[in-house]
């Protein structure tokens, strides 16, 4: 819901209007010939008339998540704790990993895997494991989520939850 501040109007005004919608709310304001307008982020004031943008403003909240959620890394480790949470052996990650030359060069010289990395959904298919799942595994080791476990069906069948037991090392140990 938009406010509008119409002129005229004291500075005193003025500024108790920018700190009670921006400062205090996060609203955005815009200026206009007629006065002041404080928007949520899905508005958009145009010619004057405040319009509904929610569809474009979602657009944008999802590509930012995306590119924030590409940016996540996490060690090697890290990743085969939680895949050993999932039910994946060490052994059948080592042979998937052999089948793909790129995959094996990333585990060799890599010492963190980054979320943007099309390799690890290409891997993940293959152990079952879904797109998302990987997210909440990139998030439980950044701190993001909680360390849970969920059902098998929760899980496309892979086994136990995308979580890692309680003696999940920091994403900053080094590896052994």
């Amino acid at each position: 819901m938009s406010y509008r501040l119409e002129k005229p109007y004291t500075d005193n005004e003025r500024a108790d209007f920018i700190v009670k919608y921006n400062h205090s709310q996060g609203l955005d304001i815009e200026e206009t010939e007629e006065g002041m307008v404080a928007l949520e982020p899905f508005e958009k004031l145009v010619d004057g008339i405040v319009t509904d943008n929610t569809e474009v403003y979602e657009t944008e909240k999802e590509k930012e998540e995306r590119e924030r959620l590409n940016n996540l890394t996490m060690t090697k480790r890290v990743l085969w704790l939680q895949l050993k949470e999932l039910g994946i052996t060490y052994k059948q990650l080592k042979d998937l990993i052999a089948t793909n030359e790129d995959a094996q060069a990333e585990w060799d010289l890599c010492e963190t895997l980054k979320r943007d990395n099309p390799l690890l959904d290409i891997m993940g298919a293959k152990l079952n494991i879904t797109p998302e799942q990987i997210d909440n595994m990139f998030k439980i080791a950044n701190g993001e989520l909680p360390v849970k476990e969920e059902s098998a069906e929760e899980t496309n069948g892979a086994g136990k939850a995308s979580g890692t037991s309680s003696n999940q090392p920091a994403d900053n140990e080094e590896e052994e």
